[in-house]
């Protein structure tokens, strides 16, 4: 939505403030990010419903679900729907060749691990800023690791702890929970890139 209205914008600034074109390039700009956001909206509404069909279709019991577009794109879209004691994700283009969500990947809740530590500051606010779609995982290393679920991975998995897009370690200081950004230098975001770009043609 922002990079054609800014364009426009940047073209309509160029240009000499007596040339007539200036409003015409405004116009254009407000008219294509219009489109777009309208276009994505009507997606929205179409991915939710196949959500819904395909979580029914596999007999999941849920209680909320979201649907986000993936990444610079309102094709690919990913969701995420939340049960008893986990998470069912799933991910849908609009060039699929069937209205459906192929498979769903469980995501153990694993609250329990920072039971008791709910009202710390940090959880609090990961909690709020995560709309409460989280997941905890224990790391190889022992450590605790927060993860915000409506961005989904990079790629297409959840097998390692790298492969949750938003995650914050958990640090325990004073028996409270200290939140910190975590970033792994050895993600390969050129291959993450490939194949969300594959996916994004449909299957």
């Amino acid at each position: 939505y922002t990079l054609p209205f800014l364009l426009f914008v940047i073209i309509a600034l160029i240009l000499n403030r007596r040339n007539r074109l200036r409003p015409v390039f405004n116009y254009i700009g407000i008219g294509i990010s219009s489109a777009y956001m309208l276009f994505t909206f009507y997606n929205k509404m179409q991915v939710n419903q196949v959500f819904e069909r395909s979580l029914q279709r596999d007999g999941i019991t849920y209680e909320r679900f979201m649907t986000s577009p993936t990444i610079f794109n309102n094709v690919l879209w990913q969701g995420v729907a939340e049960g008893d004691t986990a998470y069912y994700q799933g991910m849908y283009s609009i060039l699929d060749s069937k209205p459906e969500v192929l498979n769903f990947t469980v995501i153990p809740k694993n609250h329990y691990l920072i039971r008791g530590h709910e009202e710390d500051r940090s959880i609090r606010i990961l909690r709020w800023f995560s709309n409460d779609y989280y997941s905890i995982l224990r790391r190889p290393d022992g450590q605790l690791q927060f993860n915000d679920l409506r961005f989904g991975s990079i790629g297409q998995s959840f097998d390692r702890p790298e492969d949750f897009v938003f995650h914050f370690l958990l640090e325990e200081k004073n028996g409270v929970f200290i939140a910190r950004e975590s970033w792994e230098r050895d993600r390969d975001m050129g291959a993450a890139f490939s194949q969300l770009w594959e996916r994004i043609k449909g299957i």
